[in-house]
């Protein structure tokens, strides 16, 4: 018999001797209602969820039109609500998209922070019940693994049949062969309801603006991969373990152990060690700052340095004499010149904290080729468009479009406004020019370039596990 058929007997008797076992179809049927429930529940979360933004977002809007006549500065004051969709992805990992709020009050002169988290709203019981697609995959299924592939070498040890099949010219690499072939066979019919149900859920939402099918597709193709390359680096330790190992119970202790502290231990640890490394600013202590900086940068009064530095360079470069003779409104230039200036101050102050959150999440990933929970967590949140980048992105968006509104408000102001009138009123038609926010989520090749060093990692954790797995096959013998 050649080597491919022994491979393929090894490995339809290792699925038969699974399948007939009640405990192993009792782990199947419970890790599949598992992951049905999970993306059931996302499901409806975010269908809930996105239609009380659409709600929210269309309310607004009308009120935002619905202002009349009014000075263009202050209409910027009055404002307006960006609202973040959830992406469908979110069902598989919702990563911190329930701690960070979903919702930003565009308004004059300030980029103001997030609000509206959703966990506030959810109450203890509420956040300890979340079930997801991601703790399934993460938490659960590496244990499905470690009970269906503890056994896998030991068992032939402890019932004499492992020095049988070396008798009869099995090799240790046909048995690893044919029993890796069987393991992933198994695991793949586990992944089919994920698949299917995650598919279902984007075709529900292939209108999304937002989150175009194709880039949802794209990112689905990327999670499926980073997770093959995790659960198959579990099942290669398992395996490697249960190689080495001379009873089937000190290869589930150790294996369990592993788990355990890969699984909760380590990521709680790892969060502890990075959180003040760099050390964040407090809320108190960012929003001073700013305070601070603009104030030393520019200041809306005459007697402000670079207020007057300013006012001059316009009455040289319209040679005028007097603010009363400029064909333009200064008070709309001087507007617009403090928001200038501010863009700078809480562009450099928020990308230095953005940097130092992505740095940490780096760092708390970076010793994922040991500790793969800690990886996988971070790429899978990062494709889902949940982690913290994600919301960077939605962030800056915002941003964007609100610099956009103050820059139309402070034209209308410079252009139309004559000297000296405090009553001038701009006509509604200006509020129909500053179109409600709609949010384009990053591509997903941004997301693979940002994530690349973690990708890396995740691959070296299967690298590793294989050779562990290999260098362990060659060690096999009987007792």
């Amino acid at each position: 018999m050649n080597r491919a058929a022994v491979i393929q007997r090894i490995a339809l008797k290792e699925m038969a001797d699974h399948f007939r076992e009640s405990r192993h179809r009792w782990l199947f049927g419970i890790s599949i209602v598992l992951t049905i429930c999970a993306i059931m529940f996302g499901t409806v979360q975010i269908k809930r969820f996105n239609a009380e933004q659409t709600a929210s977002s269309t309310m607004d809007a009308q009120i935002w039109n619905s202002q009349g006549a009014k000075n263009p500065h202050a209409a910027a004051h009055f404002g307006q609500y960006a609202f973040k969709p959830w992406s469908p992805l979110t069902l598989a990992d919702p990563g911190v998209a329930l701690y960070e709020g979903t919702a930003i009050w565009m308004e004059a002169h300030k980029q103001n922070p997030d609000s509206f988290s959703p966990a506030r709203d959810r109450g203890t019981a509420g956040r300890n019940a979340t079930l997801t697609l991601a703790f399934v995959l993460q938490k659960m299924m590496p244990l499905v693994i470690i009970l269906l592939a503890f056994s896998a070498f030991t068992k032939e040890r402890e019932r004499g049949t492992l020095r049988q099949l070396l008798s009869l010219g099995v090799s240790p690499a046909d048995l690893f062969a044919g029993k890796s072939i069987a393991f992933i066979v198994m695991l793949g019919l586990l992944m089919i309801p994920a698949l299917v149900g995650t598919g279902v859920t984007l075709w529900i939402f292939k209108d999304s603006v937002s989150f175009p099918l194709a880039d949802l597709v794209a990112r689905t193709v990327w999670l499926v991969g980073i997770y093959a390359l995790y659960l198959f680096g579990w099942l290669a330790v398992t395996i490697a373990v249960s190689a080495r190992s001379k009873t089937s119970g000190t290869a589930l202790v150790i294996l369990t152990a592993f788990w355990i502290f890969s699984s909760f231990a380590a990521p709680r640890i790892m969060s502890d060690l990075v959180k003040d490394r760099p050390n964040l600013p407090t809320s108190l202590e960012f929003n001073t700052a700013i305070a601070e900086q603009k104030k030393k940068d520019f200041g809306h009064s005459t007697d402000h340095p670079a207020y007057a530095a300013f006012q001059d360079s316009i009455l040289k470069f319209y040679k005028v004499d007097s603010v009363s003779q400029l064909p333009v409104n200064m008070r709309g230039l001087s507007l617009r010149r403090s928001d200038e200036v501010g863009y700078t101050i809480y562009d450099t102050l928020f990308g230095q904290l953005y940097d130092d959150i992505y740095q940490q999440d780096m760092v708390r990933a970076s010793l994922g080729f040991i500790i793969p929970s800690l990886a996988i967590e971070q790429l899978s949140m990062s494709f889902a468009g949940s982690d913290n980048r994600g919301h960077f992105h939605f962030v800056t968006e915002v941003e964007k479009h609100r610099r956009m509104i103050q820059t139309l408000a402070s034209e209308d102001l410079i252009f139309n406004a004559k000297f000296g009138d405090e009553t001038y009123a701009a006509s509604p038609e200006l509020w129909a020019k500053m179109k409600p926010f709609v949010y384009h989520s990053a591509s997903v090749d941004s997301v693979a370039q940002q994530q690349f060093p973690i990708l890396l990692v995740l691959l070296g954790w299967a690298v590793l596990a294989t050779v562990l797995a290999i260098r362990s096959i060659k060690s096999v013998k009987p007792l």
